[in-house]
């Protein structure tokens, strides 16, 4: 049996046993797809992604840490006292599955309509980017009501646009190319915990999303509501 020597410098092996330009550049490998490289991982360099081959026929990839993330959300999500941010992205075949979940306790509504939802005062309140080569092609969404909201605004959409750099308490309307992915609850109502609504109208290439106050009612700080916001794209 072949044994490697005690190394201490720890310079054995690298993490990864390939690396990519892009997520094209990935799956053109197929030559790299194969059985003996089942849980091996590869880097994606253009989305900083770790990424474990973990299933060939369908192909699987399953990626690792903060590479994961659609993009990092804004500091005006993070930085949120007991607020909680996660997102995901799972490719099975030809197929992308998005996910970000958010626990808004902690975060800020005004009661101006089409305001930014975020951490008072704090900077950038999006929920991450939407990218071709990491999302795919968006062609169906939904966002499930885990918990209704509390404290704050109770009527919350769902936006995009091309900055990155919107912030709590401004308008989501100042930037560019802003456009309304779903009304609160898909009628401009309060959500209820249990809603899943589909979510009709998708992020252009390298936009931003974020959570906007849908309506002029509360001005105050979330103790509750949570949300999970799917993606399929191909």
């Amino acid at each position: 049996m072949t044994v490697h020597p005690y190394n201490l410098n720890f310079q054995n092996h690298a993490i990864t046993a390939a690396a990519y330009v892009n997520v094209a550049h990935r799956d053109a490998d197929l030559a790299w797809q194969a059985t003996k490289n089942l849980n091996k991982v590869a880097f994606v360099e253009d989305i900083a992604s770790y990424q474990v081959l973990v299933s060939l026929n369908p192909t699987v990839w399953h990626t690792l840490g903060a590479g994961s993330q659609t993009a990092a959300a804004g500091v005006g999500i993070t930085a949120g006292v007991n607020t909680l941010f996660g997102s995901g992205v799972t490719r099975v075949g030809s197929m992308f599955k998005t996910e970000i979940i958010i626990d808004m306790d902690g975060l800020h509504s005004t009661n101006t309509d089409d305001d930014i939802i975020g951490v008072e005062g704090v900077g950038a309140a999006s929920l991450g980017q939407i990218l071709a080569g990491l999302n795919g092609t968006i062609f169906m969404g939904r966002m499930t009501c885990i918990e209704l909201p509390a404290g704050g605004q109770p009527d919350i959409a769902l936006w995009a646009a091309d900055e990155a750099t919107g912030v709590e308490d401004t308008l989501i309307t100042a930037l560019t190319n802003q456009v309304e992915l779903l009304q609160s609850q898909g009628d401009g109502t309060a959500w209820a915990a249990g809603d899943v609504i589909n979510i009709p109208v998708f992020a252009g290439e390298a936009q931003y999303l974020y959570l906007v106050s849908d309506g002029a009612i509360t001005d105050g700080e979330y103790t509750a509501g949570k949300f999970l916001i799917e993606f399929w794209g191909v």
